[in-house]
């Protein structure tokens, strides 16, 4: 079967990509009271950002090889929907080619990656809305062009049947046999049997969809899924997260979701905790997948805004900090801080101090180019793919290096083309809805420049431009971080170049007390707006110097001696 790039050439500033087909604003404050999903919530939104002027000379860079930031657990992404079409219905080897895609960390005769080697799965443990079919209140074509009703494991009667969800499983299942070592069990929704709406989309108040007295039956039924997992067949989850976008009131008949208060998470989680630790699970919770980061540290009028201070603060009628089993990682969505440099840098840095206060991790577990579009879109001139993998790496430079991720997820691994007039926005690799077709991404092989190569355990390290720029400028121009691996041998440089102009970069890496090594040599892997290199490995750069073709992504990899 022949697969191909999606890329086309093209230079289109990016901006914001749209959810469906409806624009989407960003969120005023942390204040939003709808779900972004509805057409009442939607205002177009289109923003340019300032083209920046071609460089000079060679742009320098001094990386710190001491100047330990944050240790990188891992990169992964969702399997939901179309992962569970494509494990349960298409033939092995195409299946199989997708894992690969996803999975693999083989290298092919020219020494480029046949896959972006993830190294965590995230699976979402389905509420039951397959099973009511059109009396589940989710739309036969869901969120696009393809159901987003899920099935349950656990049926109304009380028994559990494990051939549910069954594509999904064989995704799992390949993910562990190509090493993938880091798993996520989330939902959206409880059991239907246990919602207020005896569905699992919400009434459209924002009032949480599970009733009370199936507080424990939920919370059970979580524990019991992961437990079988463990036992049954071979896959442990490190995390098990209850909540999904609390923020949102999941009413539109798109997908499972249910909206919940502070107070009401709290509940939940001191329940699960308590099941947790009754089973002696080795899975740690983990709370609250915001739907936007401003919900992580801004007070206002929503239900469940200010997370931080109201789980982890001891002043707070919601805290939770002290429950055994809650992992101090706090997971968070970065959908809607991908606009301008104020947004990329100052929303995440506001983060990151919030953070900081309560001694939490963060993990940007749900990511895709939600928001609408670019300047002179047209029918006739849609976005450009290389555009899309550019924000893309540029929202991923910023969460690990704005806001010290430990761990960044992309939502969904694999879905369907819905709007070609807005290019790739949802998914690492397409599938098509009417036949067995696929194809990789630029935006698969753009996670791959970070998930390919610095593998868990690697470590941040500090880097000062010698131009003096701060992050606020540079976020237009060019983009640099650097990882070491736990045992120093390796340094791993991802470079995004955002300009329409070529640059060179002079590295120059910085020891101990402050003693400057030889210039750098090391491999070089590509991206460009060329169909056809993506992740590409080209010739090794030499002393130091590193070449950034225009509208690009380069990963080098240097053997430190």
């Amino acid at each position: 079967m022949e697969i191909k790039s999606l890329a086309r050439p093209g230079g289109l500033w990016l901006a914001f990509l749209l959810c469906g087909s409806l624009p989407i604003s960003p969120p005023s404050r942390a204040e939003p009271v709808t779900d972004p999903f509805e057409p009442a919530a939607a205002k177009p939104v289109v923003v340019v950002p300032v083209e920046a002027p071609p460089p000079t000379g060679p742009v320098g860079v001094r990386i710190f090889m001491e100047d330990r930031r944050q240790v990188v657990e891992s990169f992964g992404a969702s399997d939901a929907w179309h992962s569970d079409i494509v494990g349960r219905t298409w033939p092995d080897a195409d299946k199989q080619g997708v894992a690969r895609l996803l999975f693999s960390r083989e290298l092919d005769e020219r020494g480029s990656p046949r896959g972006i080697g993830l190294s965590l799965w995230r699976f979402n443990i389905g509420a039951g809305s397959f099973e009511q079919g059109d009396d589940s209140g989710i739309a036969p074509m869901g969120h696009g062009p393809g159901p987003t009703r899920v099935e349950c494991f656990l049926s109304p009667d009380g028994t559990y049947n494990w051939n549910k969800q069954a594509g999904q499983r064989w995704f799992l299942q390949a993910a562990k046999a190509y090493g993938v070592g880091q798993f996520i069990a989330f939902t959206k929704s409880p059991p239907v049997q246990f919602t207020r709406t005896g569905r699992a989309v919400s009434d459209g108040s924002l009032k949480g969809n599970l009733k009370p007295e199936h507080l424990h039956d939920f919370t059970r039924f979580l524990v019991e899924v992961v437990e079988h997992f463990r036992a049954k067949e071979g896959i442990t989850f490190r995390y098990l997260s209850p909540v999904n976008e609390p923020q949102w009131k999941w009413g539109g008949g798109k997908q499972e979701g249910t909206p919940y208060t502070n107070s009401e998470i709290k509940e939940v989680a001191i329940s699960l905790d308590a099941e947790l630790r009754r089973r002696k699970s080795p899975t740690k919770m983990m709370l609250s997948e915001t739907g936007d980061l401003r919900f992580v540290y801004e007070s206002g009028k929503n239900q469940a805004a200010r997370q931080a201070y109201a789980f982890f603060d001891p002043a707070s009628p919601d805290y939770i900090g002290g429950l055994r089993t809650l992992d101090r990682t706090f997971a968070a969505h970065s959908y809607f801080s991908d606009g301008l440099p104020d947004e990329f840098v100052g929303v995440r840095q506001k983060l990151r101090a919030e953070l900081d206060n309560y001694n939490l991790r963060y993990a940007q577990t749900e990511y895709s180019l939600l928001r609408q579009g670019l300047d002179k879109t047209t029918p006739n001139r849609p976005i450009p793919p290389i555009d899309s993998a550019l924000q893309l790496a540029r929202v991923i430079h910023s969460d690990l290096v704005e806001a010290n991720a430990v761990s960044w997820q992309f939502w969904t691994a694999m879905d369907t083309q819905r709007d070609t007039n807005f290019g790739l926005r949802y998914y690492l690799v397409e599938r098509a809805l009417d036949r067995v077709y696929y194809r990789p991404t630029k935006l698969l092989w753009t996670l791959g420049h970070y998930s390919r190569f610095i593998r868990p355990g690697y470590v941040r390290v500090g880097i000062k431009r010698e131009d003096g720029l701060e992050a606020m400028e540079a976020a237009n121009r060019e983009l640099v971080s650097a990882y070491r691996s736990p045992d120093g041998r390796e340094l791993v440089i991802v470079a995004v170049n955002w300009r329409q102009h070529p640059v060179t970069l002079s590295l120059s890496l910085d020891g101990k007390a402050g003693r400057r090594a030889a210039a750098p040599n090391g491999q070089r892997f590509l991206t460009t707006a060329d169909p056809d290199v993506n992740l590409a490995k080209q010739e090794d750069f030499k002393n130091g110097e590193l070449p950034l073709p225009p509208r690009s992504l380069t990963t080098c990899v240097i053997s430190l001696r």
